[in-house]
């Protein structure tokens, strides 16, 4: 009795000194009845509670399997939502995750394949190469499309996030991902929280869509001015080809608008509005 309970005393100091191990109280998923079979690390655990203190403090880790019977604790680079696409039946196992974020598409403007299509149908315009994934990287000439969007309605999904990038900006917006679809989860409806604040769940839109209007994919567009083109307020869109407006004819395409301030810009002007590097999905 005296072992066991300085063995919890030690989990619990442990988990305390371990700042990275507190993502574990919030885990995404877990599965009494699968097992991970793509792993990179073997070893031995007393507790699942232990098992998931060594992945926590494993910076390649996004998963863990514990047998309750070998007390075996293996570490994969797998997030535990892909349980469905790379696991086996085990009802011994439990598998853990941790609550991050993982890039599922990053897009790339000027390349001339349209990104709508690319995270859509995982077509010719998108690439799987984990070198594309380092949003850091501007050589690459495809999309990168992770290879699970292709298995998405197998995926335990929590939620889904869209970025667009210039420079040190991020502004981004993130969806309630349960029981959707690659198509259907960007809609205002399901918004949680986002960056810009007029940004919200029971706010009103002109347009919200990936298939969006004209060109214009990955589209939000607060209200409809009668002003013309110059009047345009935008809180976000990826421009795929020409269109109505002189904000649309670009030399080289895609191109991806976005509002870097709390509110919709001009995209006609660029006014409280900006080019982005690139953009992002990310799920958990």
């Amino acid at each position: 009795m005296a072992n066991r309970f300085c063995f919890m005393l030690l989990i619990i100091i442990i988990l305390r000194g371990c700042h990275e191990c507190t993502g574990f109280q919030g885990k995404f998923y877990r599965s009494n009845s699968k097992a991970l079979t793509s792993y990179n690390r073997t070893l031995s655990a007393l507790s699942k509670i232990g098992c998931s203190v060594e992945c926590a403090s494993d910076r390649l880790c996004k998963s863990a399997s514990y047998n309750r019977t070998t007390r075996e604790c293996l570490l994969s680079d797998v997030p535990a939502f892909d349980i469905d696409f790379y696991g086996n039946d085990d009802s011994l196992v439990e598998v853990f995750g941790k609550t991050e974020w993982t890039l599922v598409f990053r897009g790339f403007p000027g390349i001339g394949s349209n990104p709508r299509t690319a995270w859509l149908t995982g077509d010719s315009g998108s690439t799987s190469d984990p070198a594309c994934q380092q949003l850091g990287n501007t050589s690459c000439t495809k999309h990168f499309r992770h290879r699970i969007a292709s298995v998405w309605s197998s995926l335990h999904i929590e939620q889904v996030k869209i970025a667009f990038y210039k420079d040190s900006l991020e502004q981004s917006i993130t969806f309630d991902g349960r029981n959707r679809t690659l198509s259907n989860w960007f809609t205002p409806d399901r918004i949680l929280s986002s960056t810009w604040g007029s940004v919200r769940a029971n706010a009103s839109f002109f347009a919200f869509s990936i298939e969006g209007h004209c060109s214009r994919a990955f589209y939000v567009q607060p209200t409809h001015w009668s002003g013309g083109c110059a009047d345009d307020l935008l809180i976000a869109a990826v421009i795929t080809s020409n269109c109505a407006c002189g904000y649309d004819n670009h030399i080289t395409y895609p191109k991806f608008y976005f509002a870097t301030g709390n509110n919709a810009g001009k995209p006609q002007t660029l006014t409280g509005m900006a080019l982005a590097d690139g953009f992002a999905i990310f799920i958990k």
